[in-house]
């Protein structure tokens, strides 16, 4: 099993321009992805994979002027990982964490798509 930890806080503009209506910081779905994307580059997982039966269970908020810690954690092989992206929850202690997203990541052979040259597509507008 591989864990991967870090910490959100308020003040990263991505999670700063997603507020609840009670000014709540709240992490966005993209987020998650990206989070569980870093960890697998992180175990040297970085080209030719993908995600599958992601599965969002709790959201991610982030108090103003404070971190909140997380956790990707990846068990399986090579080929296939399952993931966990979990959130500390606060102030219940060290050892509690939410199920915030799980996601099966597999192994393809497959090449990525090709990148798109934007300035055809713009001067056409």
């Amino acid at each position: 099993v591989h864990i991967i930890e870090g910490a959100l806080d308020s003040g990263i503009w991505f999670i700063d321009e997603h507020r609840l209506a009670t000014r709540e910081a709240i992490l966005p779905g993209t987020g998650f992805i990206e989070l569980m994307r870093a960890a697998l580059e992180e175990i040297g997982v970085s080209k030719g994979w993908s995600l599958r039966n992601l599965v969002f269970h709790a959201p991610i908020v982030v108090p103003q002027d404070q971190h909140r810690k997380f956790r990707v954690l990846a068990r399986g092989t090579a080929r296939r990982l399952e993931l966990r992206l979990e959130a500390r929850l606060p102030g219940i202690g060290q050892d509690h964490w939410q199920l915030c997203a799980d996601a099966a990541c597999s192994h393809t052979d497959s090449e990525p798509p090709q990148t798109l040259d934007i300035a055809p597509v713009l001067r056409r507008c």
